[in-house]
């Protein structure tokens, strides 16, 4: 599905952004309007990420700014941002070592975001480097297809059930 000049009925605003469904593929890409009035599409398409991270234990301020930093970086590479659940300080499943200093608690945190993979790298570069965060990782959900995207919400309890097996 290319987008030719008249592809927009409406007058182009320049910089606007705009999300465009394909039905037969079930996906989405972001188009976006240039000052030259082209459109050209983003190479990829913005995927469902979940990152959980731990944060050192201590302050809350901490933890705050870690989670704005990672967000801003996500909304000004054009990706949204579902959900960020705090799920507090707990216990590490083992002591971690991390920039020479031995920790047996964390500070964890959950976002949920879809962005496209350039900026997944970016999030995961830069968490990476903050000295402030024990651990953290990142998983892609869902298949991209909308209706499995939009069954996945961006609030994410804490669960203490343990599983019977």
């Amino acid at each position: 599905m290319f987008a030719g000049p008249n592809f927009f009925n409406s007058g182009r605003i320049p910089g606007v952004t705009r999300i465009i469904v394909n039905p037969h593929f079930d996906t989405f890409r972001r188009v976006h309007d240039y000052d030259d009035g082209d459109i050209s599409c983003a190479h990829t398409s913005a995927m469902l990420y979940e990152l959980i991270a731990v944060v050192r234990p201590g302050s809350l301020a901490e933890v705050k700014d870690i989670a704005r930093t990672a967000g801003s970086l996500i909304l000004q590479n054009g990706g949204t941002i579902r959900g960020i659940t705090n799920w507090g300080v707990t216990a590490l499943p083992k002591r971690t070592t991390k920039h020479q200093a031995v920790y047996h608690d964390g500070h964890h945190f959950v976002m949920r975001y879809d962005a496209n993979s350039a900026v997944q790298d970016q999030v995961r570069k830069t968490l990476s480097l903050d000295p402030r965060m024990i651990k953290f990782g990142s998983v892609k959900l869902g298949d991209g297809k909308l209706d499995t995207l939009a069954r996945i919400g961006g609030s994410i309890p804490w669960s203490t059930r343990e599983r019977r097996s």
